[in-house]
């Protein structure tokens, strides 16, 4: 029989921020995985991030090997052997991995010599028993995400971890990347760690998973248990169904009244020629992560050889400001500290980059006002009220960009950042740009989601 790892009663939780999950009660026993589904705003969130010492548990108990927990403190997790991943991991790059791997280690200070090469053949020794091939004595600054994140988990996993906790670890991260995370996480299960997992793509953990806890408005309300009940997830959660683009009719009047786009991107030498039409969208894609990573690097330099040519001119790629100028604009969702303004309102945030055409003087208030109460424009009216409740970051940004009105929009991994509805309200707004004759560019990870709904793939 399995032995009991973690179990949660009655619990009712508090974030920092003042969020709520209420009526939690999860068992988790040694070898099996939980994956925490729903929405952004469900709650599944915040109840991973419990265990990083981000929230407390106002009512009930968390039982952990049969011991209930007084601190919920990260500190506190560690010590009762729970690790949380996200995806910034805890490397040093002062350090090599070896030395990350023993020197990052819970100690009782009683170590007075270090042996180099012993830590780097016993660090070459765990690698090799998850089936990972990488030097002991490695820089850590040349690790790539995947690389971090699969390190990160065998560095818990060596120190003793009973139970790990990833949280939203695939963002940014390709189908057979995602295969190697899979495999490693198989290979922990059949030491006895227990997993809880929380992700926007949590359908990628169903084949590891042994319990789907569905999540809605901070509350848990089904679980379901083996591959047969899995497929009523959907239907439980109230998912809206996503429609494919029709990209024939976008066809239809490419002779007469759409002009050539094409965007010349160039990568370590390498110049790609991608050909398409206003009013169209166009998938990047490709099966290496760092290419797709590199593409966008080189777009978004401020000295870049990319340029992008329409029927009338040739513009050159000079930085996200020189371009903003031309209306060609960047969404980056890998870099949410670049996209809002943290000290505006939602509604200054809509119309930050329309000031210019709002109010040359700057007296915009009065402009601002009638544009954001047009219900014909937004189909809503976008000042909120007293009590209603806030736009959330993904319509602040859409109807940035909406009213904005953009010759190119590029996007970078703003679908693998969404959760299913966000994905829903993603290809809405995309398909609204194109209409608008908007050409919509975008480099993403989540590629097999957008396969089908996109007027154009290019493999990088």
């Amino acid at each position: 029989m399995k032995k009991e790892l973690l179990r949660i009663s009655g619990g009712e939780i508090r974030t920092l921020a003042g969020e709520s999950v209420r009526d939690i009660h999860l068992l988790l026993r040694e070898g099996e995985c939980i994956s925490l589904v729903g929405n952004e705003s469900s709650g599944r969130g915040q109840l991973a991030r419990l265990f990083a010492g981000e929230g407390s548990l106002l009512r009930g108990t968390l039982w952990v090997r049969g011991r209930a927990m007084q601190e919920y403190s990260r500190t506190a997790m560690e010590t009762q052997k729970i690790y949380y991943l996200d995806t910034h991991q805890p490397f040093m790059n002062c350090l090599n991995l070896a030395e990350n791997f023993f020197l990052m280690r819970h100690s009782r200070m009683n170590k007075t010599v270090l042996n180099q090469h012993a830590i780097e053949l016993l660090t070459q020794q765990v690698l090799e028993e998850y089936g990972l091939k990488y030097r002991a004595d490695c820089d850590v600054r040349t690790l790539s995400q995947l690389d971090r994140l699969l390190l990160g988990i065998v560095k818990a996993a060596d120190q003793g971890a009973s139970i790990i906790v990833l949280d939203e670890v695939t963002r940014g991260l390709t189908l057979p990347q995602i295969r190697q995370l899979l495999a490693l996480l198989c290979r922990l299960k059949e030491q006895g760690i227990g997993l809880i997992i929380s992700d926007n793509w949590c359908n990628w953990f169903e084949e590891t998973a042994d319990c789907l806890v569905l999540l809605q408005d901070g509350q848990i309300i089904r679980k379901l248990y083996g591959t047969e009940e899995f497929v009523q997830q959907e239907t439980l959660l109230h998912y809206t169904p996503t429609r494919k683009v029709d990209a024939k009719v976008r066809s239809l009047q490419e002779g007469e009244h759409r002009q050539k786009v094409t965007l010349l991107l160039e990568y370590r030498g390498i110049e790609f020629s991608i050909d398409c039409w206003e009013g169209q969208s166009v998938l990047l894609h490709s099966f290496d992560h760092q290419v797709l990573e590199g593409c966008w690097e080189s777009l978004t330099l401020e000295h870049s050889r990319c340029r992008i040519r329409f029927a009338d001119e040739t513009v050159d790629f000079a930085g996200p400001a020189a371009l903003l100028r031309r209306r060609i604009v960047f969404w980056d969702a890998d870099r949410p500290e670049t996209l809002l303004q943290e000290n505006l309102t939602p509604e200054e945030n809509i119309l930050l980059p329309s000031m210019p055409r709002i109010s040359p003087q700057g007296m915009w208030q009065k402009n601002g006002r009638r544009i954001l109460t047009d219900e014909s424009f937004w189909g809503q009216n976008m000042l909120r009220e007293e009590g209603q409740k806030p736009l959330s970051k993904l319509s602040v940004l859409c109807s940035r960009w909406k009213l904005f009105h953009p010759r190119v929009l590029l996007m970078h991994n703003a679908f693998s950042a969404s959760d299913r509805d966000g994905r829903t309200a993603l290809l809405r707004y995309v398909n609204e740009l194109c209409e608008r004759n908007t050409t919509v560019i975008l480099l993403e990870a989540a590629d097999e989601f957008l396969r089908g709904y996109t007027d154009k793939d290019v493999a990088l």
